[in-house]
């Protein structure tokens, strides 16, 4: 059946007025039967991508200028004919023809040589759950509108909540959407805390506005959140770091104690487990220490690092996040879940209600039932939310803990084997050293008429476009790095070695025509 006039444009004045092909038209689309034709062919072709990826066959970054990749996008919505709900096979077909046309322009995450950003490649198995989410599509504002969801998700924040050392039956936490919404989540509560009246009333009219105290390198969403907050970018301090970019604990005790000398309200310090762009881990007994012989709230992002506690011989980087007020932790980082699903820890259980005051009785009504406790939209500024926890239980449920120890285990040799390589070229500088899985290196050449930072941009370029490896650049202390961050488990010593060997090949081939150049221009 058509669901097009004569003119191509949707008719639905037609369509009410025939109950008949309505409804038929309404049960091709939400056949079961066909969605499972229409999956097989889908999964197959995910699957096909999921091994060339694995065989390092195709780009690891398939890219195109944006407005390029635009006007395909709008000419396949555009230029394709409808198709019939009814006509599988012209359905199928037309589905995979686009998902394939996605694959084909993507970052290849699942390559091994995809060395980037902190974006992991998901397990399969875990992707299934997600599928299962997508369609059932649990809302989980309220407990009835996602019972076992709801379930699944406390049951997930107390497996992870204990596993980072808070006491059983003491806190609580929730499942948000991303570590940047979670940041703001656990900065209102300690915002709501600190300043009684608050979410009420506003931000008193004072000469002593609030501040937020952070890492010097901690992630964009603190400073973010406290424009958000009202408080204003401007009073996100930030502590200077230590020799191998850490909170230096001195200097947050100096400021401290300058900001209470000033009567100055300090909202949080936020501590970094680890890093965004340096990967290293602050001293958080140091800082708890500090937090509490202030009475201040203590927040730490481990959206990255969190997933060392599944490490016994790494789990130290985490000493003392237990004494810590929030804490954040992205599953859909290195616990290889797809995005989004990012848990907030509160240690004391109460303070998960101190961000939202706000009635809401078509949803919220006090006494309705014994689920009202467990809903789930009192504590998050999501009302609708998906069922974020559901791929990581199900892959503990299938796997155990164990396997989160073998795959950490395997990033961090990895990173340590790149580390042990890269040290042996002369003219490598490592200014930091690396505590888990992000490496931050540049290149000097021996002549010192170049400008470092366009020869290390060059450097990234060469990798990227003629050896199929894709790492990114950051700037630290004013310089362009490039940063090495293994977040796939089966990057392995193949694909170490054959970027070291690309670093050697552009440094030499760069030295050649250096040395070159006086004589040509004799």
């Amino acid at each position: 059946m058509s669901i097009n006039n004569a003119s191509g444009k949707s008719d639905f004045g037609i369509l009410a007025a025939r109950d008949d092909s309505v409804t038929s038209l309404i049960d091709q689309l939400y056949s079961a039967d066909n969605f499972a034709k229409a999956g097989e062919a889908v999964v197959h072709l995910l699957s096909q991508y999921l091994k060339n990826a694995q065989v390092r066959s195709g780009p690891v970054l398939a890219i195109r200028p944006p407005l390029e990749n635009i006007a395909k996008a709008r000419e396949s919505l555009q230029n394709n004919p409808p198709v019939d709900p009814g006509d599988m096979e012209a359905v199928t077909s037309r589905a995979s023809a686009l998902i394939g046309q996605f694959l084909a322009n993507t970052q290849t995450v699942h390559h091994p040589g995809y060395i980037g950003h902190q974006l992991p490649p998901p397990l399969p198995m875990a992707s299934l759950f997600e599928l299962a989410a997508d369609v059932a599509n649990q809302g989980m504002a309220i407990y009835e509108l996602g019972p076992w969801a709801t379930a699944v998700e406390k049951v997930m924040v107390e497996r992870l909540g204990v596993k980072l050392g808070f006491k059983p039956d003491s806190f609580s936490g929730l499942v948000t959407s991303g570590g940047t919404l979670a940041n703001l989540t656990a900065l209102l509560s300690a915002r709501n805390k600190a300043l009684d009246g608050v979410w009420k009333e506003g931000l008193p009219l004072s000469k002593t506005s609030p501040v937020i105290i952070a890492h010097r390198e901690s992630h964009y969403s603190i400073e973010r959140a406290a424009g958000i907050l009202g408080l204003g970018s401007n009073q996100c301090l930030y502590v200077k770091s230590d020799s191998n970019g850490r909170t230096d604990p001195d200097a947050l005790a100096e400021l401290l104690q300058i900001l209470k000398a000033r009567q100055i309200p300090v909202i949080a310090v936020v501590a970094s487990a680890c890093a965004t762009k340096t990967g290293s881990f602050d001293s958080l007994s140091r800082i708890a220490d500090l937090c509490e012989a202030y009475d201040v709230w203590l927040h730490v992002d481990a959206a990255h690092g969190g997933a060392v506690s599944f490490s016994p011989e790494h789990r130290h980087l985490l000493e003392g996040i237990d004494r810590a007020d929030s804490v954040v932790w992205d599953a859909h980082k290195m616990l290889f879940v797809p995005t989004l699903s990012t848990y907030l820890f509160y240690r004391r259980s109460r303070d998960k209600y101190f961000a939202f005051s706000q009635d809401a009785r078509y949803l919220f009504a006090e006494g309705a039932d014994e689920g009202h406790e467990y809903d789930c939209g009192l504590a998050t500024a999501e009302c609708t939310k998906r069922a974020a926890a559901l791929s990581l239980w199900g892959i503990l449920s299938i796997y155990g803990d164990g396997l989160f120890e073998i795959l950490i285990k395997r990033i961090f040799e990895t990173t340590s084997l790149f580390v042990e390589k890269l040290s042996s070229i002369n003219e490598i500088e490592i200014p930091i050293k690396p505590e888990f899985n992000i490496v931050l290196f540049r290149y000097i050449p021996e002549h010192n008429n170049v400008d470092l930072n366009d020869f290390n941009k060059s450097l990234r370029k060469f990798i990227i476009e003629e050896n199929n490896i894709y790492l990114t650049t950051t700037i630290y202390n004013e310089a362009v790095y490039l940063r090495f961050v293994v977040m796939n488990p089966r990057t392995d010593q193949t694909d170490v070695e054959r970027l070291i060997e690309n670093i050697k090949r552009h440094a030499s081939r760069y030295e050649g025509i250096n040395s070159m150049a006086p004589e040509a221009a004799s």
